[in-house]
């Protein structure tokens, strides 16, 4: 990309001119009196989709946000474009060989990712192999129009077939494989990436193939394959459909995120053009970059299982170096964090989507279209989201369960900048534990002020729920990562297992990189992970290398200790916790019978497992 390129995809035109000449909405477009000539009726058009502007009054000119600082500043090109660099943050040193080198290996994999493209595209449509995607779409109803808007493809069974067809037009097999779409052979020599699948070509927000997303169409693991990080692919700086949304994301003046390529699909074939993807990431600050350029709205629609409950959390998630915030709360809450402190940095307006259960938005809109108006319509703003979910799983007519909820929501209360709405949720924390409004003030009070004076926040100033001993999953996520493959060992290890939120993470990611094709490669799983996380990883393993080696061979059966002493762990913690809910039962004169229940079961599921690892050590 050069230069000036760079800058107009930093700079959108619409917020631009805005600053020059107030702009009134018209459709997809924006409208104003002309700045150049004695206009009476608006006739200067600014076009945010092709990031350009036009007079069609006297002036009848045009062009983009360089001739239009030309223009009205009267300014040479080399002093608009270094007004416009400077704004960019862009620096205008002189491209080196280098740099030119790197402009031209990007142009070159943008031709080979759109030459494979049009390869799949034409596989899709008018192979007898692609039957099969074409029936699986058509289970899904999925439209041809809606294939042919989104260039779908279908990439045949065999191991060489995209390969042979760069090599019979003349490509290089090192560049085909530097665009991600070959798998580099131990013995030498490369094989097809996709293979078999339902491909989804993935376009920067100007319409270039910048990647691929590949789905099996039979029991085939993993069920979907990406392209791997290149030079133009970074899946945590790319929305999915965002090529095709961003006219009607600025028209409607909203965005929905979800998670997958089908939703996406289904959303547009009903006509809702303002769905994006984030292809099963959290929303990273890039991706939130590029959709404020467009709007303040942003709403998340998740799945409604427990990982997309998950990812509704990380939802909004951002480099906290890069904003300058420290957080010292505990790990629960760390990420929720992050979501106020985007809010507020952006001035955005977030909702979250809470969608039925069992369903996820591809299924709501194919089945019932008026059902999914419906849920955006009543999508729970950001804060009444963390309120209800945090809520759920609490007994707030304990003790126990007020407590944790207050430590859990509270400081989120305080990071509000708005104080009448600070206030209003203050009022309805008060209303759901039934605590007086004054007290949980001074508590606010005291959090913020020790936050304030650098002060970390004491394991004795959280509820207890809040102070578990993540030794053992640390120690359990150290030996996995010594021998990634035997995760497939330990299948009843959960990603709920691990109580640290840190912990859980890394395991999620190494789930992931682990059912990805190719050997693992550490140093690539910990540069893709977030830098809190890979330096949490680090002190993971600092730790654990402190203490005595321990055998290849003792591996296996040290993991499935682990991994049982972990469960028993959680069981106790559970146990503990239905026993405090059975005092206060007894105490108000409940009929305690289903917890009494429980807790019997729970008991004698940790008298099992006692008994069979005394078997295994006897």
């Amino acid at each position: 990309m050069s230069v000036i390129d760079e800058i107009k995809d930093r700079i959108d035109i619409v917020e631009f001119i805005s600053g020059y000449v107030p702009l009134q909405k018209a459709g997809r477009n924006y409208k104003a009196l002309c700045p150049f000539h004695a206009d009476t009726t608006p006739s200067f058009v600014v076009f945010p989709d092709g990031q350009r502007w036009h007079c069609f009054g006297a002036c009848t000119t045009g062009g983009d946000v360089f001739t239009f600082l030309m223009k009205k500043e009267n300014l040479e090109f080399s002093e608009a474009l270094r007004l416009l660099a400077q704004r960019a943050g862009i620096s205008l040193a002189p491209r080196t060989e280098e740099q030119k080198e790197e402009d031209e290996q990007h142009r070159l994999l943008r031709e080979i990712n759109s030459v494979a493209a049009q390869y799949f595209h034409h596989l899709l449509l008018h192979s007898p192999q692609g039957q099969v995607a074409r029936d699986y779409l058509a289970g899904r109803q999925m439209s041809e129009e809606t294939w042919r808007a989104f260039q779908l493809g279908y990439s045949l069974s065999d191991w060489e077939a995209l390969s042979h067809h760069f090599t019979a037009k003349g490509y290089q097999e090192a560049d085909v494989f530097a665009a991600g779409l070959t798998v580099e052979r131990e013995s030498g020599g490369y094989y097809d990436r996709f293979r078999g699948r339902l491909v989804f070509p993935i376009c920067d927000d100007r319409g270039g193939v910048v990647g691929f997303g590949g789905r099996a169409l039979d029991d085939s693991l993993p069920k979907y394959v990406n392209t791997p990080q290149t030079s133009l692919f970074d899946k945590r700086s790319i929305l999915y459909g965002m090529h095709l949304s961003k006219g009607a994301i600025r028209e409607q003046g909203r965005a929905i995120i979800v998670e997958g390529y089908m939703d996406v699909l289904m959303a547009h074939q009903h006509g809702f053009n303002y769905v994006v993807a984030s292809m099963g990431t959290a929303l990273t600050e890039n991706q939130v970059r590029a959709l404020r350029r467009l709007t303040k709205s942003f709403t998340l629609a998740m799945d409604a299982d427990a990982a997309g409950e998950q990812a509704s959390l990380r939802g909004l998630e951002v480099v906290k170096r890069h904003y300058g915030v420290e957080h010292r709360q505990s790990p629960e809450v760390r990420e929720t964090y992050q979501h106020i402190w985007l809010k507020r940095y952006v001035d955005a307006n977030i909702k979250v989507i809470t969608m039925p259960s069992g369903q996820d938005p591809d299924d709501v809109i194919r089945e019932d279209p008026k059902q999914w108006v419906q849920l955006v319509d009543e999508a729970l703003p950001l804060m009444d989201y963390y309120f209800q979910v945090s809520a759920v799983d609490k007994d707030l007519d304990s003790a126990q369960g007020k407590s944790a909820l207050v430590h859990q929501l509270l400081p989120l209360v305080g990071e509000i900048a708005d104080g009448i709405e600070r206030a209003y949720y203050l009022q309805k924390l008060t209303r759901l534990v039934r605590i007086g409004e004054k007290t949980l003030a001074a508590e606010m009070t005291r959090y913020k002020s020790r936050i304030k004076a650098g002060m970390p926040i004491a394991d004795d100033d959280l509820s207890p729920i809040f102070r578990p001993s993540f030794a053992l999953e640390n120690y359990c996520l150290s030996l996995l990562l010594k021998a990634p493959d035997f995760i497939h060992e330990v299948q009843w290890l959960t990603p709920d297992d691990f109580l640290a939120v840190e912990n859980r993470s890394i395991f999620l990611a190494l789930l992931d990189a682990v059912q990805r094709e190719g050997a693992f490669d550490f140093g690539q799983f910990r540069a893709g992970l977030d830098p809190l996380l890979a330096q949490h990883l680090d002190a993971v393993l600092e730790d654990e290398a402190k203490g005595p080696a321990l055998p290849d061979e003792e591996l296996p059966e040290e993991m499935r200790r682990t991994v049982s002493r972990m469960m028993d762990r959680n069981d106790r913690r559970e146990l503990e916790e239905l026993e405090s809910l059975l005092r206060d039962a007894v105490e108000r004169g409940d009929d305690e019978s289903a917890l009494r229940g429980r807790v019997d079961s729970l008991r004698q599921r940790i008298h099992e497992r006692q008994k069979e690892s005394g078997g295994r050590n006897a």
